[in-house]
């Protein structure tokens, strides 16, 4: 059972790297392997095991999960902990090798170990979505509803661009359905339906399948709260590594822009010393990018740490119900609207609102 659940993560298409590798990638990657034909190219030829390329690691990536399903595992588990092991701790090159080791894990528990640590050391990550949807699937092979539940949930709430929505808005669905909460689950597929590509004709026939389910079910009243797990578990890290839970950030609706207020027109001079050069920035500045929002100020700390270890102007604003963590501060919304392309560029998905009061 436990080799099988193993076998489901091998073969489950990563959505980050969804594209194989063609017949120019492998011979790279067999060459890189195997060494070079001839001695006088020995010495220009880097191997594997020193390190790649991004694109030269994909094909390794890709060639290791396609020996593992070939039965040649130990090589091709060989071949991802070579990348890891060369990688930078921390580095994007080793979190995507991190990924991959627990794509072609031997076991469950060593993929589940690798993908919870993923998702707790590293939640900014490209790689931290389809880890949650992994492990989700593990906990739906194991039966467990709920958890698989609160994975879904979390990579809907942590990663509002990420592709592999729609196929979690799906799972989600076909779990509350076997919870009994049909109302729920058609506002998930329908959520689902809409996330989903054009071409990806597979994932829209499988919702499609399971709205038959919905014709006369009433969606109007399926809240947020409906679709959500009902308890918060708190995650576990890998053995080797304790790391702090994440918690789920909370959504929250958009914030409308209110228009800028009027300035008076009666204003007469005062004593008062003239504002510096900076004050007058922050007093102008109307705009900030919300990166997320918790429940507990421990979580917002957490992030904002993590941002600022980065070099971000991050922050934590609120108290109470929720604690929003925000970078920057902006004049206007075309230089918050820049800033946050530089973030997407850089794996942060945000969300421009005004600026809290000062």
């Amino acid at each position: 059972m436990i080799r099988s659940l193993a076998l489901l993560l091998i073969v489950i298409p990563a959505a980050a790297v969804a594209q194989q590798a063609d017949t120019s990638a492998r011979m790279t990657v067999s060459s890189a392997i195997t060494g070079p034909t001839d001695s006088t190219a020995a010495h220009d030829t880097p191997t594997v095991a020193a390190g790649v390329t991004d694109q030269r690691a994909d094909s390794v990536f890709l060639l290791a999960q396609r020996m593992v399903a070939d039965g040649q595992g130990d090589k091709g588990r060989a071949l991802v902990q070579a990348q890891l092991d060369s990688a930078p701790i921390g580095s994007p090159q080793y979190v995507k090798a991190l990924y991959w080791h627990a794509v072609v894990a031997a076991t469950a528990a060593g993929a589940e170990r690798d993908l919870r640590r993923l998702v707790i050391e590293y939640p900014l990550s490209p790689e931290s979505a389809d880890a949650l949807l992994r492990l989700a699937q593990l906990e739906m092979a194991r039966g467990d509803r709920q958890l698989a539940l609160e994975h879904l949930d979390r990579l809907l709430l942590e990663h509002p661009n990420d592709p592999s929505r729609a196929r979690a808005g799906f799972w989600m669905g076909r779990l509350l359905f076997e919870k009994g909460q049909a109302a729920a689950a058609c506002a998930r597929l329908d959520q689902a339906e809409d996330a989903t590509p054009a071409d990806d004709v597979e994932l829209r026939n499988q919702i499609a399948y399971y709205k038959q389910r919905c014709v006369g079910v009433d969606t109007s009243t399926a809240s947020r709260a409906d679709t959500a797990p009902t308890k918060a578990a708190p995650m576990k890290a890998a053995p080797t590594k304790a790391a702090p839970a994440k918690e789920a950030p909370v959504k929250e609706a958009p914030v409308k822009e209110a228009p800028p207020k009027a300035a008076p027109t009666n204003a007469t001079p005062t004593s008062a010393p003239a504002p510096t050069h900076e004050r007058d920035d922050a007093s102008a500045a109307r705009y900030t990018i919300q990166i997320a929002a918790f429940g507990t100020s421990a979580s917002a700390e957490r992030l904002r740490d993590g941002l600022v270890s980065r070099g971000f102007d991050a922050r934590v604003v609120g108290a109470g119900k929720y604690y929003r963590v925000r970078i920057g501060r902006y004049a206007t919304r075309s230089e918050a609207l820049a800033a946050a392309k530089d973030l997407k560029a850089q794996h942060i998905d945000g969300l421009i609102v005004e600026m809290e009061p000062r």
